[in-house]
């Protein structure tokens, strides 16, 4: 491990388009203690991605084998990034399950569960999520902004009706600690993006960015003489290759008219996110009573997938320029209320209920929910695509940098099984994390938070267990 106990800065002065550029790291830059490896790292990000009302399992099984496998037609929309993808199959969501281990609904004590690792004894888990546990590591390394950001649509329309409840809580802090998911997209814009200088249209970040970035690197090359001087000679050989290099990305930063970093284009209109209650017809179309308790938070669906777009596009744009390395997106509540008419059926009619309704208020109706799994396998597909597409210093893309995990707080939604739970892991975790395979794991049967364990240790977590002590006594086997 090379050592330094005098350091000199070093600057970073280019995030535009796909080139990052600075000093070189040289020996006189470590802080003491620090590796070289440690210093030249770009930031691992980590990324929840929660669906409600769990799966068909046989339709999200793929065929084959580990590492010949396709997926079936339901997660088609994946179908690009499986050689980025892990498909973790035979896991049992214990915690939530067993007899004595807490209380609650079964869709409460999935969504205190599926993150935590921890049963539900209250309102609301008895411990913290692991994106908070790799928050906590990553902050040592690379502290941002936000320590993580929280985001959702179609949030609050069962039982919770738009506030923190056991039914919509996946994130926490804590014990009795809920982090509540952002869900007006003008306020959450307002809150991540209000300080960057940004066009109302076109390019991002626009011609501020790139003027800055050249405005660095000129300063960069000035300060090669004085930073030559305060090195020997092997920094000063590195210096001198380097200066080429910085000239080159002038070049390149002179061409370029769009940036991996910057605040998304979001319409401003608050008009364009106003979600309204379902009117009594349109229960009543979908079979529904809305003077019932079951019914009487049901909203209108129409809105749901712009809502989720637009916050997928902050989430990225988030984790791209720095401002987080940490974030869940939540598309609903457990219980998701919210109608689909965005979606058609098998006839080409839309639909007229609820996610819920088609798992079990009005019958199991496996047609129907193969139509929504398969929608959200494209949202999950979309997120996965616009992760892939940004590059990173490291030559890797931001998926490359991450880990996605994709979750829901049951497994069969007419049973409320919470058994044999659908996990999908996407990315390479700054290449950490093994992928592209479909994952059966063998018994004797684990709980889920050995999943949990491995994935925090991806980060850096020192832990041994996560979750409820009796329930995490190992870590899930091959990941790494």
């Amino acid at each position: 491990m090379i050592k330094s106990t005098n350091r000199i800065s070093r600057r970073l002065v280019l995030s535009s388009g796909a080139v990052v550029m600075g000093l070189p790291f040289l020996d006189a830059m470590l802080r003491p203690g620090q590796s070289h490896a440690q210093a030249n790292q770009v930031a691992q990000r980590f990324v929840s991605f929660y669906t409600p009302g769990g799966t068909l399992l046989e339709n999200w099984r793929p065929t084959g084998t580990e590492t010949a496998w396709e997926f079936k037609p339901m997660l088609a929309p994946l179908t690009p990034f499986k050689a980025k993808i892990n498909m973790i199959d035979a896991l049992d969501m214990s915690v939530a399950i067993d007899d004595g281990v807490g209380v609650g609904h079964h869709h409460c004590r999935g969504t205190a569960g599926v993150l935590t690792g921890h049963a539900l004894n209250g309102q609301f888990a008895d411990g913290p999520s692991i994106d908070q546990l790799i928050a906590d590591e990553l902050s040592k390394t690379h502290p941002s902004p936000f320590k993580s950001l929280e985001f959702a649509t179609g949030w609050g329309t069962g039982i919770g009706n738009n506030a923190a409840h056991s039914s919509n809580q996946i994130n926490m802090a804590g014990n009795d600690m809920p982090l509540t998911p952002a869900t007006d997209p003008l306020s959450t814009f307002n809150r991540i993006f209000g300080d960057l200088k940004k066009p109302a249209a076109g390019p991002m970040p626009g011609t501020d960015q790139v003027s800055l970035s050249l405005r660095v690197l000129d300063s960069v090359a000035r300060q090669y003489t004085a930073a030559a001087a305060q090195v020997g000679y092997a920094d000063r050989m590195k210096l001198e290759q380097h200066l080429a290099l910085v000239s080159e990305a002038r070049k390149k930063a002179e061409e370029v008219g769009n940036s991996t970093c910057g605040a998304p284009v979001v319409d401003q209109n608050p008009a364009s996110y106003k979600v309204a209650d379902a009117t009594r017809e349109e229960i009543l179309a979908g079979g529904g009573k809305p003077d019932a308790q079951s019914d009487k938070n049901v909203k209108s669906g129409e809105l749901v997938p712009k809502i989720g777009d637009v916050m997928t596009d902050m989430l990225v744009a988030a984790l791209g320029c720095g401002l987080t390395n940490v974030a869940s997106m939540q598309w609903g509540d457990s219980e998701a209320k919210f109608l689909l008419n965005f979606l058609k059926d098998s006839d080409g009619m839309p639909f007229k209920d609820h996610h819920h309704g088609y798992q079990h208020d009005r019958g199991f109706q496996a047609g129907s929910l193969e139509i929504i799994y398969n929608f959200y396998a494209q949202k999950l597909a979309s997120l996965l695509g616009k992760l892939d597409a940004i590059q990173e210093a490291n030559g890797m893309t931001l998926l490359d940098n991450a880990a996605v995990l994709a979750i829901s707080e049951l497994q069969k939604p007419d049973t409320h099984s919470r058994n044999d739970m659908p996990f999908l892991l996407a990315g390479k975790a700054g290449g950490k994390l093994t992928s592209g395979r479909y994952m059966m794991i063998p018994g004797p049967r684990q709980p889920h938070n050995h999943l949990l364990l491995a994935i925090c240790q991806l980060y850096g977590y020192q832990g041994t267990v996560v979750g409820h002590a009796d329930y995490s006594k190992g870590v899930l086997a091959g990941l790494a």
